[in-house]
């Protein structure tokens, strides 16, 4: 079931949030989205693929409240890989951020500043940023080589990369480079959706990633995009 409301015509970026049964981390994620503060128009579009655990009753009640948000409503479950080819390939907006429900943004400027950077550098094809680990209540450094200035990825790069260089939780990108190649995510010999995701984008151009800490990747909680494939 699609529900569509009518997208703004002045939005330039589309906030994708994929979801499937994490009730306990939802609110989070959906409030750090509502809680941003940019100079420009943003829609927000929910995937949720056919929740049991009252996921999609949160989603229905933000989108309720909430004028810029669409939701796509799986019928039945179809799979992390589906729901987010149906979430991506949706927007019509120049960007799109992308954000999975038991994740949240620690930083209500995080799209401001990335839209901003993206604007001012039309040859890079992603915004990544820096971001931390969160169990329980407790953030802890992620793990990646923290640093204090702009990291510029290119393909070679992210293929020597031991894992993604980046975490889709940070990403703000060009909707139109990803689009023609999101039917390769498909593909069930990828077990890695950020990995791919990143790939992807840095063959249509460079992946800088700011130093800002400006979200949290939750550790306990199973993950939607852990593997594309169930």
């Amino acid at each position: 079931m699609w529900k569509r409301k009518s997208l703004r015509i002045n939005s330039i970026l589309t906030v994708c949030l994929i979801t499937y049964n994490q009730n306990a981390f939802v609110s989070d994620a959906l409030d750090s989205i509502a809680t941003q503060k940019t100079t420009f128009d943003f829609d927000i579009l929910i995937a949720d693929d056919c929740s049991t655990d009252g996921t999609k009753q949160k989603v229905l009640e933000f989108s309720k409240k909430s004028s810029n948000t669409s939701l796509i409503l799986q019928k039945k479950n179809i799979g992390a890989a589906k729901n987010h080819i149906d979430l991506i390939s949706t927007p019509k907006t120049k960007y799109i951020a992308y954000l999975e429900g038991d994740d949240f943004w620690s930083d209500p400027y995080k799209l401001q500043k990335q839209v901003n950077y993206l604007e001012a550098n039309p040859s890079v094809s992603c915004c990544a940023t820096r971001f931390s680990n969160f169990t329980g209540n407790v953030e802890r450094p992620s793990g990646f080589p923290s640093h204090n200035q702009i990291v510029k990825h290119d393909l070679v790069s992210v293929l020597n990369s031991n894992w993604s260089p980046i975490q889709s939780l940070t990403m703000v990108f060009r909707s139109e480079l990803l689009k023609p190649k999101l039917h390769l995510l498909a593909n069930n010999r990828i077990y890695a959706g950020d990995y791919a995701m990143t790939v992807l984008l840095a063959m249509k151009g460079q992946i800088h990633v700011l130093p800002d800490i400006t979200g949290m990747k939750r550790m306990d909680s199973g993950g939607v995009w852990g593997s594309l494939h169930d």
